[in-house]
Parts: structure tokens; C-alpha cells; sequence
């Protein structure tokens, strides 16, 4: 067979040992190899005194160091430049038999080891040749060896993770390098990593050479360091190093704004936690923190699960150094026996707009969502943290008091006579003589109303203490409306709870927040602890904002979604709150109950004559702005 059938099929890779070693290292030995060609190229030839099998040097086809592809060499040590070779079989196939080494030669003269001297700033020729009877050559490769400072551009140092401050006791095995990111662009626009190379560059510590990288042997305090090859010096970073039990004063653990109240639901409360390191020069330290929950690390500061019921201690902690500690109160929660209350909407005929079937039954189905702890708000807000079910149901009642079957369920339409509602005397005479027995309904009268937005009147109860409501006896007979009043123009509104804000006062629920007689006295007022407390301005002067924060009795604000609140948007009902209203429900005499429309040992439903003095609580109004007053 000819021997121009020979056809490249194969490219074995080959290593070449370059050895650098220098007697001392200074600028002019930083060095590197830059590549002006790139392949040994070799005529095809016929070998001499070959079997068919054997192979025909093509050519060199790559020379290059194996660290990454990058050009630099270290001191004293031994690297690799990767070439190959190409051979032809006389069939066109890949022949592996009888490989061939070729002879190799540096500036003409031949490398007898497996070694070659790079060490001068030269240029070099290396070539091979085939040894057959021709001692065929391949073409030279150029290999220029540099000063770094003519093919270094500029470096670059960055953090690792922006992670400027190191903990001395957390990371006392590791090196300043396992925090930082050195790279460097050539003139050739190449970027190379030239961290693992650490006899090309410095590191300058507040641009003093640093000979110890070691965490542990750096001192405490904040420092400028810096990269630099000869004279090309990186960009600086900062960062500061200490030890927590000396750097630090202390942490400052706090509930965050969202959930910015120490009770919890045990299995369903996520809180959120801040905190800030304070240095012992009083200034505020930006050094990461792990939040310890009863002695587990926490993944997070935000959204802490709250699992266990019972006293729950919380504190933040850098290596030893704790913060205050933060007792969250945590409660089990409950499955309790569902309560069903009869409603009727008592609608009058003079409103503003009017109230459909259709519109009733979306107040109630937001009312028991409310009170499921299911309503949900759009755009969505959370919910408190110490928000439950209160396992409280409304439906509409469908006969009247004489056992007749309505002709809309719930809904009982009346004259109005004229009137209108604003929290005057005979407003209050009209409801005491309309109203239907309360031990059977829950009478909600929905008129034309320009302000308040809604009100209603507080229980009385019987055989308990409830602070706040008044204790009857058993010949106590009622003396005003027990009912609620709501405007037609809250009626049908999507994210607007005052029904349920106006039933909560009908089961004793108080505003969250007090103003004493002279408007300055914060107190918890609605004797649910679990509530926060603030004060209200008792100017009637506009006070909600949209964003439902607020600012409690410590002057932090909080975010607020309690439905009991003067917020713009609520969802919440309370664990302490739950257990207000359930007491109310059962203790008082006049709450409509499911049983007694049926219940023949129910006597009479009496009324005295009205005692004026008993007034209702005044709930906010809402202005075209949507902002709210109040109005007590």
C-alpha cells in the first residue's frame, strides 16, 4: 500500500515535564509561558523499515500547563505541558501498535530527560523530530517566557459570599484565603484564578506584607487588604476580625415588626426575630448571628416555628456571646365544640345603596371566615402570629319571632321612618323597640349611617367575673339594644371587617389599644395580653394609615392585622381573644344561643324601660381616602 494513504485518525496526549527552578525568587522570575504557536506540524513521510501497522508522526498539535489552563508557573516545582501527536494508518484506521517517541530539541539542543529548564527570560524553540532514516523535524514551536508585570492588566480581589467580617474562635483553622477571591486579567483580556498560586502575589494587610494568613494570628480589629504582583496592585476590601467575647459588648435581640409580641400558638405561630451587635465602642456591627430556640439553632430569623407549648427561650448567639433572652409564651391550641348563632339583618329601606340578597350572604360568609380564621385579604397580608379559629359559626335564621318562615332568609326588611344613625338618643329608643328577642338572634341593623362606620352595645353576664363587662343577677331584666348597628355603606365591601369588629364588642371584645381620661396613660385595656398595646389619638384627628403599622407603649411599631384594631385591613382573631368571646357567649344570658328558638323552658323575652346612660362603642368611619376616625 502507498504510503499517502496514511490518514490522521488518532490523538494521544503525551506529557512533557518542565522543570523551573530558581536559587531565588524576585520579580524577574515570576514568569510566564505565552504561546505564539500552537501545534508542531510535520510532513507526511513514509517511515522507513515499518511494518504496515506502524505509525506516522503527524504533528505536535498543543503545548499548555495543566493548572487550570492557566499560563503561570510556581517556584521550584515541576509542571506539565500537555502535547499530542497525530498517526496515520496505511488503512485509514487507527493503528495503537508500535508508538513512536519522537527526539526532542530546546534552542537545537537535545532533551535527554523528561525535563526543561524555562527558568530565563528568553525565548525558546522546541521541535521534534521523527526518528526514521530522514530524521524527519517538525516545525518549532515559540515558547516567550515574561516578566508578569508586562502581562498582568490589573487584579481583582473580592469576598467570598460578602463575608467581611471573621470570627476568630468560629474560623480559628482556616486562612484569609479561604475568604477571599483573587483573579487577574492579562493584557491579552485572559482572566485566571491566581489564588492557588501563591508565590506570584502579596497579600498586603493595611499595605504591610502579610507573612501570616493564618485567622488566628491576625489581630482583632478592622484592616484593608490588598493582592499585588510587582507593581500592580489589586482593588482593597475590608474586613475585620474578632473575638465575641472581647470584641463584642453585646446582642440586642428583639421580636421583629411583624410578629413583635411574646405569645405564641404552639404547632402554628411563626415569629420573626432581629437583633444588632453592639461593639464595645457602642457602634452597631454588621457580624452574622444564629438564633438559638430552646437550645436548637435555628436556620433562620424569620418565620421561627413556635412548636412546643409552654415557656419558650429564645436568644441570639455568636460563638458564646448570647444576647438577651426573649420568653415567648406559648399556648396550646384547641379543637373546641363549634358554637352556632342564629343572625337577622334588620335592613332598612332609606339607605344609600341597596343591600341584596346576594350582598348578605357575602357578609356572612365573611364573618365566618373571619371568625374561622380563614379570611383572607387582596392584596394578602399575614396573619398575626397569635391568630386561632374561634369555632364560632353564624347562620341566617329563617322564621321570625312569631315562628314564621322569612321570605329571605336572615333578612328582615323594615321602615325606616326616616331615620338615620349618628349616635343620638332616639336612635337608641328605635332600636330597643325593634330589635328581635337577642337570646334568638343576633340582631343586625344595617342603616343609613354618615358616620360612625358601624357600633354596637357590650354583653352583661351572668355567674362569672369578666373585667370590663357588667355582672348581672337573676333579676336583671335588659334595658338597652342589644345589637349592632352597621352602615350600608360598609355592606359588600371585600377586604372590610366590620361586622365581625362590631360582634366582637357584642362578645366583649375590647379595642386593643386605651386612651385613659386624659389621653396619655398607656395601659392594656382590653385585658387580652396577647394583643400589643398602644395609644390612639383622642383628637378624632385621622389615624390609620394603610400600612397597619403602629407604634406600641415602648414606642416600637408593629405590624397589626387584629380585627378588634383601627387598622386599615384586618384578619385576626386572638388565642385570648377566642377565649373572651367564648366566655361571653356562654355567660351571658342574652346571646343568641342555637337551641333557644326551640327551647320551651326559655320564658318570655322582658324589657324594661330603656336606660339611656348605656351607650354602644362607636367604631371608624372611612373617608374617600380611606383613611379612618374614631369615634367613642
Amino acid at each position: 500500500m502507498p504510503w499517502w494513504n496514511f490518514i490522521p485518525m488518532l490523538l494521544p496526549v503525551i506529557p512533557f515535564a518542565v522543570c523551573h527552578s530558581l536559587s531565588h525568587f524576585n520579580m524577574k522570575s515570576r514568569i510566564i509561558i505565552l504561546l505564539f504557536s500552537h501545534c508542531l506540524l510535520f510532513n507526511s513521510c513514509l517511515v522507513d523499515n515499518f511494518e504496515v501497522s506502524s505509525l506516522l508522526l503527524d504533528s505536535i498539535t498543543e503545548v499548555k500547563l495543566t493548572s487550570n489552563d492557566t499560563l503561570f508557573l510556581k517556584k521550584d516545582e515541576i509542571h506539565e505541558i500537555k502535547y499530542s501527536f497525530r498517526y496515520f494508518s496505511k488503512q485509514r484506521e487507527v493503528n495503537l501498535k508500535n508508538t513512536v517517541k519522537p527526539i526532542f530539541y530546546l534552542n537545537g539542543l537535545e532533551v535527554e530527560k523528561t525535563e526543561i529548564d524555562l527558568s530565563k527570560e528568553t525565548t525558546y524553540t522546541l521541535e521534534a523530530e521523527f526518528p526514521n532514516k530522514s530524521k524527519t523535524l517538525s516545525n518549532k514551536l515559540n515558547i516567550k517566557v515574561l516578566p508578569l508585570n508586562q502581562v498582568i492588566a490589573e487584579i481583582s480581589l473580592k469576598s467570598i459570599d460578602n463575608t467581611y467580617f471573621i470570627n476568630k474562635v468560629e474560623f480559628q483553622q482556616n486562612k484569609l484565603l479561604d475568604f477571599i477571591e483573587i483573579s487577574a486579567r492579562l493584557k491579552t483580556s485572559e482572566v485566571v484564578d491566581l489564588k492557588p498560586f501563591t508565590e506570584i502575589y502579596s497579600l498586603e494587610y493595611n499595605e504591610v506584607k502579610l507573612s501570616n494568613v493564618s485567622i488566628s494570628g491576625l489581630p482583632d480589629g478592622k484592616f484593608r487588604l490588598r493582592a499585588t504582583v510587582g507593581q500592580v496592585f489589586s482593588n482593597s476590601i475590608d474586613f475585620e476580625v474578632f473575638d465575641p467575647m472581647t470584641y463584642i459588648k453585646r446582642i440586642d435581640l428583639l421580636l421583629d415588626e411583624r410578629t413583635r409580641n411574646n405569645y405564641a400558638v404552639a404547632g402554628s405561630s411563626e415569629l420573626d426575630f432581629s437583633y444588632q451587635v453592639i461593639g464595645m465602642d457602642d457602634a452597631i456591627l454588621p457580624i452574622p448571628a444564629s438564633l438559638i430556640v430552646d437550645g436548637q439553632k435555628q436556620n433562620s430569623f424569620k418565620n421561627v416555628p413556635i412548636n412546643q407549648a409552654g415557656l419558650v427561650n429564645v436568644h441570639a448567639e455568636i460563638s458564646g456571646k448570647k444576647s438577651n433572652t426573649i420568653k415567648v409564651i406559648s399556648r396550646q391550641n384547641q379543637v373546641l365544640p363549634k358554637i352556632q348563632v342564629p343572625i337577622i339583618f334588620h335592613v332598612l329601606d332609606n339607605l344609600n345603596k341597596g343591600i341584596s340578597r346576594a350582598t348578605v350572604d357575602f357578609e356572612l360568609e365573611k364573618l365566618n371566615t373571619d371568625f374561622a380564621n380563614q379570611f383572607q385579604l387582596q392584596p394578602a397580608l399575614p396573619k398575626s402570629s397569635n391568630a386561632v379559629n374561634i369555632h364560632m359559626e353564624f347562620y341566617l335564621a329563617d322564621r321570625d319571632e312569631s315562628g314564621n318562615l322569612l321570605q329571605e332568609n336572615g333578612i328582615n326588611r323594615i321602615s325606616s321612618g326616616g331615620q338615620t344613625f349618628s349616635l343620638s338618643s332616639n336612635e337608641a329608643n328605635y332600636l330597643f323597640q325593634r330589635m328581635w328577642d337577642p337570646r334568638k338572634y343576633v340582631n343586625v341593623f344595617v342603616g343609613r349611617m354618615d358616620s360612625p362606620f358601624g357600633y354596637a352595645y357590650y354583653p352583661v353576664v351572668k355567674d362569672i367575673d369578666l373585667p370590663g363587662m357588667s355582672r348581672i343577677f337573676d333579676d336583671y331584666v335588659l334595658t338597652y339594644p342589644y345589637v349592632t348597628v352597621i352602615s350600608d355603606n360598609a355592606m359588600g365591601l371585600a377586604n372590610n371587617s366590620t361586622l365581625a369588629h362590631e360582634i366582637g364588642h357584642m362578645l366583649a371584645l375590647l379595642h386593643p389599644f386605651e386612651q385613659n381620661s386624659n389621653g396619655f396613660e398607656c395601659i392594656d385595656g382590653d385585658y387580652c395580653p396577647d394583643t400589643e398595646t398602644y395609644l390612639i389619638d383622642a383628637t378624632n384627628s385621622p389615624f390609620v394609615s394603610p400600612s397597619n403599622i403602629v407604634q406600641n407603649c415602648l414606642q416600637q411599631t408593629f405590624f397589626s392585622v387584629n380585627i378588634m384594631d383601627y387598622v386599615d385591613r384586618r384578619n385576626s382573631f386572638t388565642f385570648d381573644q377566642r377565649d373572651r368571646m367564648r366566655t361571653a357567649a356562654i355567660f351571658n344570658p342574652f346571646f343568641a344561643k342555637e337551641g333557644n328558638f326551640t327551647n320551651s323552658r326559655l320564658k318570655p323575652f322582658e324589657k324594661s324601660k330603656l336606660n339611656p346612660n348605656i351607650k354602644p362603642v362607636a367604631c371608624p368611619n372611612q373617608n374617600h381616602f380611606g383613611r379612618r376616625f374614631h369615634n367613642h
